[in-house]
């Protein structure tokens, strides 16, 4: 389901703002809550219905009947209401058919479908209701972080998540870093993504 009203908009950013700078980007800490453990996805995966089904997993075992993903660049507001009178917040429940989730991250959000989504978007953030985790995906750097929030889920992420890969930072500056920067990572961001999400950190 598209959130359209201002007014569930506005709530909605007001949990965004809680967990995440909106100002900062990778390899900086986006996070402002404290994690108790962080893991590095490959971005594409956020667009796969493995992906879909992997946080419908995360979120009944969190304990949560609903999740949201919300793109945060393009400015949900200032680009996509100005544009196209509606928002690129969407809301899905662990109910929900994979089906719905393709076809919404692919819906034309008014009279131009290189809007889509899928398509447009530069970073995203999807969470449960509980905001025991939260997955912030970075589309220029071609990754995502995973920050779990809650100690109690530290164990059940990694036993939950079935088809997504997860990575540590180490990992991927090795696989997923170098050929978004054609084999040379430049060394602040190795120095920056290692620091603010590896292991051991707690942000």
């Amino acid at each position: 389901m598209r959130i359209s009203s201002l007014g569930d908009f506005k709530r909605e950013m007001l949990t965004i703002d809680q967990l995440v700078d909106r100002k900062a980007t990778l390899p900086e800490q986006v996070f402002r809550r404290r994690a108790s453990a962080f893991h590095v996805i490959d971005f594409d995966e956020v667009w796969s219905e493995s992906f879909f089904r992997d946080v419908q997993c995360l979120t009944r075992t969190a304990g949560d009947d609903l999740f949201t993903f919300a793109v945060l660049l393009p400015d949900p507001e200032f680009y996509y209401y100005h544009h196209f009178g509606n928002f690129p917040l969407l809301r899905f429940s662990t109910a929900d058919p994979v089906d719905s989730y393709i076809a919404s991250i692919h819906e034309d959000p008014g009279g131009s479908p290189a809007d889509a989504i899928v398509y447009h978007s530069e970073t995203i953030l999807v969470y449960p209701a509980s905001s025991r985790w939260a997955i912030y995906g970075d589309r220029n750097l071609e990754i995502g972080i995973v920050a779990v929030m809650d100690v109690d889920m530290v164990a059940a992420v990694t036993s939950t998540i079935e088809a997504m890969r997860l990575f540590t930072p180490a990992e991927a500056l090795k696989e997923l870093l170098p050929p978004v920067y054609g084999g040379n990572v430049p060394d602040e961001l190795r120095r920056m993504l290692v620091a603010n999400y590896g292991a051991g950190v707690i942000a």
